[in-house]
């Protein structure tokens, strides 16, 4: 509820670590009833005598590519990753662990996230990746 109150009417203002924390919760679970399964999670912040305190957003989850793939379309997730590919087309499964790190501050910027991810897809179709290529029933690690 969070985030769709939040990103979606702007019904809240809140800082921006925890927008983009709610931008990942909701990425998530996509419009549509898509969804993929989030395994474990973790939000940690390490040391609150710092100033600001660095806060640590961990988690993993596993589904069907396409919802994977959809996720990167959102503004907060799309400055972080790779070349868009085209959702409609992928198929296959993707198992991921992800590693957010960011300072717990009120004007946070892009550059001052560290994202780190690393999982895998199965079974990996995209008919339009990187302008015209296709990639057909391909596994594939991501580190």
């Amino acid at each position: 509820m969070g985030y769709h109150r939040l990103h979606t009417h702007r019904g809240f203002k809140t800082s921006k670590w925890f927008e983009y924390f709610l931008a990942v919760c909701g990425a998530l679970t996509l419009e549509g009833g898509e969804e993929l399964a989030l395994s474990s999670g973790s939000f940690r912040v390490r040391d609150t005598r710092l100033s600001p305190s660095q806060a640590e957003i961990a988690f993993a989850f596993s589904g069907d590519a396409d919802p994977f793939f959809k996720m990167l379309k959102y503004d907060m997730i799309r400055s972080v990753s790779a070349p868009p590919v085209d959702a409609g087309s992928a198929k296959g499964q993707v198992s991921m662990a992800v590693n957010i790190r960011m300072p717990l501050k009120d004007n946070l910027t892009g550059d001052e996230i560290a994202l780190d991810a690393q999982g895998e897809f199965k079974n990996l179709t995209l008919d339009n990746i990187l302008g015209r290529e296709k990639i057909e029933d391909a596994d594939a690690k991501i580190s």
